[in-house]
């Protein structure tokens, strides 16, 4: 029986792991020392667990009440087995949970399996970026997802520390754990 997949909020401890995911799954991965920076500051990172093994992880940064993915990463050999799904529901929940009003992130337009992902929980395109991403050079598709649709737009105002408008799971939220058995 293959093991149930846990999305959880990432530990310090999973950084090396989510950097060989990076490493196996981009032309440009962002290396350890990024990722611990980006952890230690305003990113927050979700990892999909499955038999104590890391075999997909996902950034969000908060700013507001907006939410941008940073990263979508699956091991390949666990690709279409729900893993991606599994990291879809903990991120929709986190965002619930932490009251956001938007989701939005950037996809290669030629990433047909990730789109179609994106757009079964609900992301819709609302723009594009030109030559967004090299090797190969291709644009960015701009997808976003309300999740909050109650609450208003917030203003984005100055403040004197703007790096404390920034949320991250790994210091304020605790319970963010979500199971699901593969193809759910």
């Amino acid at each position: 029986m293959t093991p149930k997949i846990t999305v959880r909020k990432a530990e310090k401890e999973d950084l090396k792991s989510i950097a060989a995911l990076e490493k196996e799954c981009f032309a440009h991965p962002w290396q350890l020392c990024d990722l611990l920076d980006s952890f230690l500051g305003c990113v927050s990172f979700l990892v999909a667990d499955q038999g104590g093994e890391i075999v997909g992880y996902l950034g969000i940064q908060i700013s507001f009440d907006e939410g941008f993915i940073t990263n979508v990463a699956v091991t390949p050999s666990k690709r279409k087995k729900g893993v991606g799904r599994a990291l879809m529901a903990g991120l929709l929940a986190f965002g619930a949970r932490k009251n956001l009003r938007t989701l939005s992130l950037e996809v290669r337009p030629s990433n047909a399996a990730a789109i179609a992902l994106y757009e079964s929980v609900g992301f819709s395109a609302v723009g594009r970026r030109k030559n967004f991403y090299t090797d190969p050079r291709e644009d960015a598709l701009i997808l976003n997802k309300t999740v909050n649709s109650k609450r208003p737009p917030q203003p984005e105002q100055p403040s004197k520390n703007a790096q404390n408008a920034n949320t991250n799971i790994n210091d304020t939220d605790t319970d963010t754990k979500t199971t699901l058995t593969p193809n759910d």
